[in-house]
Parts: C-alpha cells; sequence; structure tokens
C-alpha cells in the first residue's frame, strides 16, 4: 500500500520509477516500514541496493527532465 499511495513518485512522467529514477523514494518507503530481507543467499540493504541505481537516476534525471518539458510544451500547443 506505501507504493501505491506515494503515486506518483516524480511528476514528470519520464521518471516514473521508485527503483530506478526516484531511489529516494523507495529507500524512504523501505525504512518507513517493517519490511525484512529474506534473501539468505545474498542479503542487501535497501541503501546498498539504491546506491547500485543512483548512477542510472543522476545520469537519466537531465535527459528526463529536458525531453518532459518538451512534452508538456508540445501538449501546451494542442490544447491551444
Amino acid at each position: 500500500m506505501a507504493y501505491h499511495d506515494e503515486q506518483p513518485f516524480n511528476e514528470n512522467a519520464f521518471k516514473p520509477c521508485p527503483m530506478l529514477e526516484n531511489p529516494e523514494c523507495i529507500e524512504e518507503m523501505i525504512n518507513n516500514m517493517d519490511v525484512v530481507n529474506t534473501d539468505v543467499v545474498a542479503p542487501e540493504s535497501i541503501e546498498d541496493l539504491c546506491s547500485k541505481t543512483r548512477p542510472y537516476a543522476a545520469a537519466w534525471s537531465d535527459i528526463a527532465d529536458r525531453l518532459w518539458e518538451e512534452e508538456v510544451k508540445k501538449t501546451q500547443r494542442e490544447v491551444r
């Protein structure tokens, strides 16, 4: 329900995922819940997992923001 309740994770539709584009969102959700990692072979904290997605999120953010801005402007022109 936390996943459901927190949506949207970003106003930019090109950055919808809490794991890939908004790792701070999934990290906060997990830390605020009583979640237990059940992987007995390779347990990993949410912080470690998110540290792997942060470089992607940072690299994609500026591009996604530019694309979203272009999409919003395009939509506004079409509405007129």
